[in-house]
């Protein structure tokens, strides 16, 4: 007869979805917005990334993200047109790398699991923020709203 020789907290008597959520540790499978008011012609945005357990991370990650003018986040139409001048750029906490203009990004948290994002346009125009999580999951933020 086998001896089982594991603790609660190491698996036993939990099966595979132990298994399964250990192997999400660090990884972001959710995220916070803060959207905070226009001012000057921009607004920043706070994005907290999130653990499997709804907790914020603790340690750098990457990820991917686009920006969107529909709240489901499937158009990307119009961003950069019709009189829009948004620009995007590093609130200083976390890094953003721009991959596309204007459209998509690679995102790194700081070691809190947070990144700022400062958002500028000098027209009416709506947008959203949408993160691609690991899992293929979609996280968009509310609406980002400029008003000429």
């Amino acid at each position: 007869m086998a001896i089982i020789d594991k603790t609660i907290g190491e698996g036993f008597g939990t099966g595979k979805l132990y298994d399964i959520l250990k192997w999400q540790n660090g990884v972001p499978c959710d995220a916070e917005f803060t959207i905070g008011s226009e001012s000057n012609d921009t607004i920043s945005v706070n994005v907290q990334f999130l653990d499997w357990n709804g907790d914020p991370l603790t340690n750098p990650t990457g990820i991917l993200a686009y920006v969107s003018t529909s709240a489901d986040g499937c158009s990307v139409d119009g961003i950069g047109s019709n009189g829009q001048s948004l620009a995007i750029s590093s609130g200083g906490d976390g890094t953003l790398l721009e991959l596309v203009n204007k459209k998509l990004y690679w995102l790194v948290p700081s070691s809190s699991g947070s990144i700022d994002i400062d958002f500028s346009d000098t027209g009416d125009a709506t947008y959203y923020l949408v993160l691609v999580l690991p899992n293929g999951k979609l996280a968009i933020s509310d609406a980002i709203t400029f008003t000429a």
